[in-house]
């Protein structure tokens, strides 16, 4: 009896060790994969447009440092610009017509989004210093840089990354992961229909004519393509214009990250190898590849439009009459802009802002007590609440 018991825990001692040598070889397994997926993803971010970036935001007064400092412990925020680009060579310089501030939460492990009307009028500076103007053109003007720039001294931000994405480099990473369902009106799959022509053109990518729906407000649900998502991100000839274009932005940039997140690494690999090429960002392939291994669990949080506050006027500033987003006041919408990226965090404008709100009120005579009645003003009331 003695003899069985203990043949009993011999018996046991070996299952055990092959049981743990078990999870050895599968622990291996999946380290031999991990370090697989991280060099062919190094592998495959090496067609990226990497463009080394000087700028650091550090070349500003002690006391807004203070207020910039990204609080602000547990946040990043990354630049996402879509451009009017139709090859990589134009990535560079270009009118940013889509600007998206992706503010990372690693404290709620959470992405929320706001969207930088383009015709808002900001301090866009350059070598000639202050420049008011629609804040689309300071990328055209200046860069990645002078955009940061630009970015960091009216929001009172420390923004130093940034990524740029082309018509193509969006149509293809829609089409690679299957393409989207996107809920939208009668209206909206006319105009969709009509900024496909050109949007095939530029990027070479084919797609078929949606049907139109009976009437303009009758709602569908449809199973897009990647030239058909660029076009539907286009539209802004309709109720809401560019207040509406910015949500459906928004939107594209919403599905796009559920589809990622449920998608394999094969698929992943397939499409950063294809439309990187397409992109230029001052971001390494290691802070991608890390920032993507944490975000790729993330949930989309709330999103916003910037200013929230706004007037559409014609106003003379630096020499010409434009047809500009007023922020009612700048000084406002930036406290509203923090309380939103940095919830139950203090903050006060530092001067620069208080200076350039001050001058956007001179400009266009919109102080304060200006602030629009949202109740009577379809266009603002779309942004204030969902797209539809």
């Amino acid at each position: 009896m003695a003899r069985k018991v203990k043949k009993s825990k011999a018996a046991k001692r070996r299952r055990r060790r092959r049981v743990f040598f078990g999870f050895e070889i599968v622990l291996l397994l999946v380290l031999i994969c991990g370090v697989y997926v991280l060099r062919k993803a190094q592998n495959v971010l090496s067609n990226i447009n990497f463009e080394e970036s000087s700028y650091t935001a550090a070349d500003i007064s002690a006391d807004e440092a203070a207020i910039r400092e990204q609080k602000k412990q547990g946040y990043e925020i990354i630049a996402l610009l879509g451009i009017d680009a139709r090859n990589a060579d134009e990535l560079k310089r270009n009118n940013s017509d889509t600007m998206i501030l992706a503010c990372i939460d690693h404290n709620n492990q959470q992405v929320r989004l706001v969207s930088i009307y383009r015709d808002t009028l900001l301090n866009t500076g350059g070598e000639s210093g202050d420049f008011y103007t629609k804040c689309n053109d300071a990328y055209n003007q200046g860069g990645a840089e002078q955009f940061l720039r630009m970015i960091n001294e009216n929001l009172d931000l420390n923004v130093t990354k940034y990524a740029t994405v082309n018509f193509k480099g969006l149509a293809e990473a829609v089409d690679l992961l299957g393409g989207l369902d996107i809920t939208m009106r009668g209206d909206e799959i006319i105009h969709m229909n009509n900024y496909c022509v050109e949007t095939s053109k530029v990027t070479g990518l084919d797609y078929e004519p949606v049907e139109e729906l009976d009437d303009d407000l009758d709602m569908a649900t449809i199973h897009v393509n990647g030239v058909q998502a660029v076009s539907y991100s286009r539209i802004r000839y309709d109720e809401g214009c560019d207040f509406r274009r910015a949500s459906r932005q928004r939107l594209v940039l919403e599905k796009l990250f559920e589809k990622a997140k449920s998608a394999g690494i094969p698929t992943m690999l397939n499409v950063m190898e294809n439309v990187l090429p397409d992109v230029l960002t001052n971001m390494t392939s290691e802070e991608i590849i890390s920032l993507g291994m944490s975000v790729i669990t993330y949930n989309l949080g709330e999103q916003l439009g910037f200013p929230v506050d706004h007037i559409e006027d014609n106003v003379y500033v630096s020499g010409a009459t434009r047809d500009v987003v007023v922020p009612v006041t700048l000084e406002n919408n930036v406290v509203k802009l923090h309380q939103f990226l940095f919830p139950g965090t203090a903050y006060t404008p530092s001067q620069t802002v208080l200076d350039y709100s001050g001058d956007i009120v001179e400009f266009s005579g919109y102080g304060a007590e200006d602030i629009p009645d949202y109740s009577n003003n379809g266009a603002i009331i779309v942004e204030q609440e969902t797209l539809f």
